[in-house]
C-alpha cells in the first residue's frame, strides 16, 4: 500500500506530538487571524449599513419634497387668481362645469 501520508510507523511516537502541536499552533494562528477578518468585516457592514439608513432616509426626504403633493391654494383675498381661473367676484359657477360635460359628451373639444 502506497501512501503520500507518512504512516505512523516510520515517524516516530515524539516526532508525530511535535508535528501535532506545531499543527494545533498553526491552527490557532489561523483562527486569530480569522477571527481579526471578520471583527473588522463586521464594523465594515455595520457601517456600511449606517450610512445606507441614513442616505436612504435623505432619499425618502428629497422625493417627498420633489414629488411631494403640494397643497393648491385659492386664496379669495387674492383677486389676480379670480382673474386667472376667470372666476367673478363670488364663488365658481356650476353652470360653466355643466357646460364643460354637454360639450365633452358630444364630442366637442375647445
Amino acid at each position: 500500500m502506497s501512501t503520500d501520508a507518512p504512516s505512523s510507523a516510520t515517524i516516530p511516537p515524539a516526532a508525530d506530538a511535535e508535528q501535532l502541536q506545531e499543527l494545533l499552533k498553526q491552527a490557532q494562528a489561523r483562527e486569530a487571524q480569522l477571527t481579526a477578518a471578520l471583527a473588522e468585516s463586521s464594523q465594515t457592514v455595520a457601517l456600511q449599513q449606517e450610512l445606507l439608513d441614513k442616505l436612504t432616509h435623505e432619499l425618502a426626504l428629497m422625493k417627498r419634497w420633489v414629488f411631494g403633493s403640494r397643497r393648491e391654494r385659492f386664496g379669495e383675498d387674492d383677486p389676480r387668481q379670480q382673474k386667472l381661473f376667470g372666476l367673478s367676484e363670488g364663488a365658481p359657477s356650476d353652470s360653466a362645469d355643466n357646460d364643460d360635460d354637454a360639450e365633452d359628451e358630444a364630442g366637442i373639444e375647445d
